[in-house]
């Protein structure tokens, strides 16, 4: 039985893949009626949007991972929902617009809440996770089922008595004794030692005006996507993003800024060794047993590059859904994601391992 729902469940995500490269990027053709009627079930309350349970949240979330960039702006207006999404494209774009170095530092200062410069002197969001990004208030906040959720860096902080004090409290006195109101959840970091970022340089020089140095960055990112009800009931699934950021520094700056480009997402390859399937009749899990691999290939065609974007990500979902709480992280097999960009002259950026 389980080899058989595992099967099924493979279908539906191969299927899945053949609906995202329609959907994902900026195309005209609408979102399906069963995604509609779904997504209209969930409620905004004080501003977070509130899930009635943790399937609701899980199933809500793979269906914004494959809605459009309008698709997703267009909800958000329909519903009257301001996402974290949208707090973070809107510092981007205000730092991208500066015109002098010191204006760029008192914007970044002015947008801290939000934005960073990394280690390789980049521009890029403190909170890193697509599918968090997407159902997070702006100020990182959601609700399942009574149980409130605060987006904390690569944790997420859940109050089961749905309280923000709780949150807070625990925040101010964290080293002391945990309360039993609050549970931790950590982004499990992949269990791969293969490099799973990459990013490619090339020059260019802006016509009539100064030099300017662009890149495309290539990522791919593995983590669980975890939702915990009131009672502590906890549902997740192995999330991959992949996402390319266009970056453009000015010969007089050390800073790599975002700016705007296009992206083209083509020939993936990921496999992904998953947890076994386990009987979702029961909240406790039957036991553990061995690991498979989820494995998928997908083609995006060069004319179904989005529109002018700081970044783009695909997310996908890999392997059953677990209701197992220390469900330990997927470990990828092999991966192959070739992506390009207008603003690196077209040429293919590839991300290669495990073969």
């Amino acid at each position: 039985m389980k080899t058989i729902l595992k099967n099924i469940a493979l279908i539906a995500l191969f299927a899945s893949f053949g609906f995202i490269a329609c959907q994902k990027q900026e195309m005209t053709q609408p979102i399906s009626e069963n995604t509609a009627k779904r997504i209209d079930t969930v409620s905004v309350k004080n501003g977070m949007l509130n899930f009635s349970s943790v399937q609701v949240a899980m199933n809500t979330s793979r269906d914004l991972d494959q809605m459009s960039d309008t698709e997703l702006n267009d909800w958000y207006q329909k519903i009257g929902f301001v996402s974290l999404r949208d707090k973070i494209n809107e510092a981007i774009d205000a730092t991208a617009k500066s015109t002098s170095e010191e204006e760029f530092k008192q914007l970044m200062k002015q947008h801290s809440k939000y934005l960073m410069l990394n280690e390789n002197n980049e521009v890029c969001s403190y909170y890193k996770y697509n599918t968090y990004n997407l159902i997070a208030n702006e100020d990182a906040y959601f609700m399942v089922n009574g149980a409130l959720h605060y987006i904390d860096g690569g944790r997420i902080i859940v109050a089961l008595d749905g309280k923000k004090s709780s949150i807070e409290n625990y925040l101010k006195n964290q080293k002391k004794k945990s309360s039993k109101k609050i549970q931790i959840l950590n982004f499990t970091k992949p269990r791969t030692n293969l490099k799973y970022e990459y990013t490619l340089y090339k020059s260019a020089e802006k016509t009539g005006g100064p030099k300017y140095q662009r890149k495309l960055k290539l990522e791919i990112r593995s983590y669980l996507k975890t939702f915990v009800d009131y009672d502590g009931f906890i549902l997740h699934q192995q999330a991959v993003d992949i996402t390319c950021r266009g970056y453009i520094k000015h010969w007089r700056w050390g800073s790599w800024n975002s700016y705007q480009t296009t992206y083209t997402l083509g020939y993936t390859k990921i496999g992904v060794a998953c947890g076994e399937y386990w009987d979702q009749s029961s909240i406790k899990p039957t036991g553990r047993s061995s690991w498979y691999y989820d494995e998928s290939s997908f083609y995006y065609p060069l004319e179904l590059e989005t529109t002018e974007l700081y970044s783009k990500t695909w997310t996908y979902s890999f392997g059953d859904l677990m209701y197992d709480s220390d469900f330990s992280a997927s470990q990828f097999n092999f991966t192959e994601v070739n992506a390009t960009s207008r603003g690196i002259g077209n040429s293919w950026l590839q991300l290669k391992a495990g073969w």
